[in-house]
């Protein structure tokens, strides 16, 4: 997550800086800031739906496999033999640390500074909308 952050954001505005001040947009002031605010709005859009894409949502994986199953559709049974929820959680787990939020030592989850800082945005951006922090 990281690279992707370094990328999008990082990268550009050294770049868009480095634009302004050699090239002539001191005179454009405001297409340039335009320019800015467009291109991290778009970065910002795809950074938030990007670990939603790269991850198995088992909403979207149950309405798949009804999908393929046509008109006949499936048991709570077939559905479970089909998902695993042990599964879903060791690939959650995974990709949280495979993006440096979490540690895992001696069988202990914990959060390191990145995930710890998510986690506090996460919890009062829920509270500002009114849900319970600790829901999902």
């Amino acid at each position: 997550m990281i690279h992707i952050l370094t990328v999008f954001l990082l990268v550009p505005f050294i770049l868009l800086t480095a634009l302004f001040f050699i090239g002539d947009y001191r005179q454009k002031i405001n297409d340039f800031l335009v320019i800015m605010e467009i291109h991290y709005a778009m970065s910002l859009a795809f950074i938030q739906t990007y670990p939603v894409l790269r991850i198995e949502i088992p909403t979207f994986k149950i309405l798949l496999l009804l999908k393929e199953a046509n008109s006949k559709g499936l048991t709570k049974l077939e559905l479970s033999e089909q998902i695993s929820e042990s599964e879903m959680f060791r690939d959650r787990v995974m990709d949280l640390s495979n993006d440096d939020l979490i540690s895992y030592n001696d069988g202990i989850i914990g959060l390191k500074p990145l995930g710890r800082f998510l986690a506090q945005i996460f919890y009062h951006y829920r509270r500002l909308l009114g849900f319970s922090p600790g829901g999902g």
